[in-house]
């Protein structure tokens, strides 16, 4: 299941690259930040998720140590 997401998360860069690239020529430094603060705050949302999905997971991992 974890490598499913690790999929994922690397396609969902990939597309932002490749838009970034095909439509990004004009872009002002203004619009660069707003797709930066925009796909950084969907995958901070992505992980907090993933974290709440599996926190027993974690917690069961972390009581090892």
């Amino acid at each position: 299941m974890g490598r499913v997401f690790l999929i994922f998360n690397y396609i969902f860069g990939m597309f932002t690259i490749i838009i970034v690239l095909n439509y990004g020529e004009n872009f002002k430094k203004e619009d660069w930040l707003k797709i930066i603060k925009t796909v950084s705050t969907i995958m901070g949302i992505l992980v907090i998720g993933r974290f709440l999905i599996n926190f027993r997971i974690i917690l069961n991992f972390l009581s090892i140590y």
